[in-house]
């Protein structure tokens, strides 16, 4: 009797222990899987967060992209507009490839050609027009001014370039050695127009920039 009770035992504990272990594993293979689609979801996230921040930074860098074009292209109608005989609206103009522009005493006028070179023409003493050629010019000419200065016993031209920057001749009253410029005149960037303000003399030069800003060239 007791070998028989002893024998039940024996069988009720091998079927626990095989229940116990197919639980367990049962358990152990679901926890797998979870912990499997767990690190599949993650891995899903992760990814998708690398590709919105890159999105997100392929977009700012467009963005700063775009904006930078706006500025160059503003600039670029701000600064002063050439002839440009490729553009004009009149048939008398097609044929023009320079500009003329009235200057002060002891100058007359001056041309501006296309390719940004300049000539200056004077009245002579006999009343007859004289040509010269400016000579050193380093930028690309595309506006000038110029007459007496001071109290009229010296005169300068000051030659506006494509790029913003402004060039002067040298000071000059004996126009028969030439006319030449001494180079770019430092501190000045980014002009649109030159002119004269009035001061009810010969008028004072000026320099104006892309934010309006007025610089008189006599100081320079």
């Amino acid at each position: 009797m007791e070998s028989k009770r002893k024998n039940v035992y024996i069988v009720i504990f091998v079927i626990t222990t095989i229940v116990a272990s197919c639980v367990a594993l049962y358990f152990g293979i679901t926890g797998t899987k979870e912990v499997k689609e767990l690190q599949a979801k993650l891995d899903e996230t992760t990814s998708n967060n690398e590709i919105q921040e890159e999105t997100q930074e392929v977009e700012e860098k467009q963005i700063t992209s775009n904006n930078t074009q706006v500025v160059e292209k503003i600039v670029e109608k701000a600064i002063f507009p050439k002839f440009d005989t490729t553009k004009v609206k009149s048939n008398v103009l097609k044929d023009i490839d320079s500009i003329f522009i009235r200057l002060g005493s002891p100058y007359s006028s001056a041309q501006v050609s296309n390719d940004g070179s300049v000539i200056v023409t004077y009245i002579d003493e006999n009343n007859s027009p004289v040509n010269i050629q400016v000579d050193k010019l380093s930028g690309k000419c595309i506006d000038v001014i110029g007459g007496p200065i001071g109290d009229g016993s010296q005169s300068r031209i000051y030659f506006l370039n494509e790029d913003g920057s402004v060039e002067m001749s040298d000071l000059n009253r004996n126009i028969t050695k030439g006319i030449a410029s001494v180079g770019k005149i430092n501190g000045l960037s980014n002009i649109v127009r030159i002119c004269y303000a009035n001061n009810n003399k010969s008028g004072i030069p000026i320099a104006i920039d892309t934010s309006g800003n007025s610089y008189n060239l006599l100081e320079y």
